[in-house]
């Protein structure tokens, strides 16, 4: 009795440790969105501003002719005044108007790297702003055909899959109806099949593949439906494991926010259901995730 109770206890801890931590997460990641959000969007529009300006016009190369022609054209009668000759004046000229062209390609195409990454920057913005906003989620009632939405992944990612040579396949029924949001399940399955497709272009294999399981059983007379991704890429180490569902953790820092299978985790809990990954180094990785059905059932 005195065992089962102080579980009770620990249980209830830890929930409310988990939500204290929730709340103070969307907390700062909300309010870092927005700070950062405005920043980059000001500097956005003042750099937009000057690449519109340089749009306007014509190429540096050209800009620096016209002005080299009207500044020739000015020396000319400089020169006839002055009795200097021609050659001394191209000679003096040309090379620092030469220099000025290149210095001005140089600035153009800095202005643009840097747009891009402003661009870059927003994107980022907005996911950790979309992150924190999980909290105020509820889940949808709708009625959404499960299968259909992992089938219809074949074609929307058909150039992606494609160019990279994966073989993208999915067994189990043909149609599968859960209620819920739509944008929500998308939102869980496209993270976890890009998330492999990214593995997989790391490889050098000729025979990549994504693999989607749908199985319905039932757990405890409780009818649930279990959904695997699985690729064979070059998998996650173990030491890894237990930290990739914790927000902003990466093993690529430089090419992401650590956020997407945090939001997975949170979507697929909104749902009642659970989240659980197996990967071996060489050999793949298996995303398996559970949720109950509801009154819905099966089509």
């Amino acid at each position: 009795m005195v065992t089962e109770r102080t579980q009770e206890l620990r249980d209830t801890q830890a929930k409310l440790m988990e939500s204290e931590k929730r709340v103070l997460e969307h907390r700062i990641t909300g309010g870092f969105a927005h700070e950062m959000r405005n920043a980059l969007t000001g500097a956005q529009l003042e750099l937009k501003a000057v690449l519109d300006y340089q749009e306007q016009g014509k190429g540096a190369t050209e800009i620096i002719k016209e002005a080299a022609a009207n500044l020739l054209i000015k020396i000319k009668d400089l020169q006839t005044e002055y009795q200097i000759p021609k050659d001394q004046i191209a000679q003096t000229l040309i090379p620092p108007l030469k220099e000025i062209a290149q210095v001005i390609e140089f600035l153009s195409e800095t202005h643009l790297d840097v747009y891009h990454d402003l661009e870059r920057g927003l994107s980022i913005t907005s996911q950790i702003r979309d992150y924190a906003k999980l909290a105020e989620l509820r889940p949808g009632n709708d009625p959404v055909d499960l299968a259909a939405l992992l089938q219809s992944y074949k074609t929307k990612y058909a150039k992606d899959f494609g160019d990279s040579k994966i073989h993208y396949s999915v067994t189990g029924p043909d149609s599968l109806i859960l209620q819920g949001d739509e944008i929500h399940f998308n939102s869980i399955f496209s993270n976890l099949i890009l998330n492999a497709r990214d593995a997989l272009m790391e490889t050098g294999k000729e025979d990549k593949e994504i693999h989607i399981s749908i199985e319905t059983l039932d757990k405890n007379q409780s009818p649930h439906v279990q959904i695997k991704v699985q690729d064979n890429g070059p998998g996650i180490p173990e030491k890894y494991l237990s930290e990739i569902f914790e927000p902003f953790f990466s093993t690529k820092p430089s090419s992401g926010t650590g956020l997407g299978l945090g939001i997975v985790r949170r979507l697929v809990q909104l749902y009642g259901g659970r989240i659980e990954v197996e990967s071996q180094v060489g050999q793949g990785t298996g995303f398996t995730v559970t949720l109950p059905l509801t009154s819905l059932g099966q089509i």
